[in-house]
């Protein structure tokens, strides 16, 4: 038994499309509703994209510690991590959720993680599992 896709391309109406390959996509895209694996979905979210807004560093030398990491979602929207000194960064969530790491890195990863598990939940699935 074949691998099914991860994309399935299905229309809906009263009657059938006799050739619903690659001609029925390019006759007939508008009608066309993707359907996806759940399965597939942790692989289909987007790594987050992280700015860097400038803080004046007090040495005079700018580090990656020296600004507030940003990923904007959405308009207005945004994981935010900033540094508290030594192994202590915290992340700001878009829902005012709190998270903690030890390092930049580490910080990225938990937003992404976060990120990733607040997508897949709107789509029923739980711990990137169909």
């Amino acid at each position: 038994m074949s691998e099914l896709p991860n994309k399935i391309m299905v229309w809906h109406g009263q009657h059938p499309l006799p050739h619903a390959g690659s001609w029925a996509t390019t006759r007939y895209p508008m009608d066309a509703e993707e359907y996806v694996r759940a399965s597939a979905l942790p692989d289909m979210v987007k790594p987050l994209e992280w700015g860097c807004t400038d803080w004046s560093a007090s040495d005079g030398i700018k580090g990656e510690n020296d600004c507030e990491w940003t990923a904007e979602i959405w308009p207005m929207t945004s994981y935010i991590i900033s540094w508290f000194g030594g192994e202590r960064f915290e992340i700001n969530t878009p829902l005012d959720e709190k998270l903690t790491a030890t390092s930049l890195e580490a910080a990225k990863e938990a937003a992404q993680a976060h990120h990733t598990a607040a997508i897949l939940s709107a789509f029923g699935v739980q711990g990137g599992e169909a």
